[in-house]
């Protein structure tokens, strides 16, 4: 099985599998991560998340329901409440990354670090 059988694989195995397969969402998404996202890779804490940190919510609803993670209020900006989509659970991070990878442009290479980072660490643990 190649690396790309393998997402598939994971993706389509995954319990939040009906969203994921939406590949309008995930381009939508991927787009939408690229501008506005964050890959935290902390190695020394072993620990790395995805966030994105936004005014529209109903953007960040769709995160959380494609991927888990919560929605937690950040700040207040000056006309407007920010919002913060987090997603932290390595299992959860990778289901993301695997999801999302594809359509990445701009955080393609970060993405892959992390996913090897994940995949050492999923296996260490």
């Amino acid at each position: 099985m190649n690396s790309e059988e393998e997402s598939a694989w994971i993706i389509a195995n995954s319990p939040r599998s009906r969203f994921i397969l939406d590949t309008h969402n995930l381009a939508y998404l991927a787009g939408h991560f690229d501008g506005e996202g964050t890959i935290g890779i902390q190695p020394e804490r072993r620990r790395i998340f995805l966030n994105v940190t936004h005014t529209h919510t109903p953007t960040l609803e769709l995160y959380k329901s494609t991927f888990g993670g919560g929605v937690y209020f950040a700040s207040k900006g000056v006309n407007k409440l920010v919002w913060q989509w987090t997603l932290s659970k390595r299992s959860a991070v990778a289901m993301a990354l695997l999801a999302l990878t594809p359509y990445l442009k701009e955080k393609s290479d970060k993405a892959e670090r992390a996913l090897s980072a994940l995949n050492l660490m999923l296996t260490k643990t």
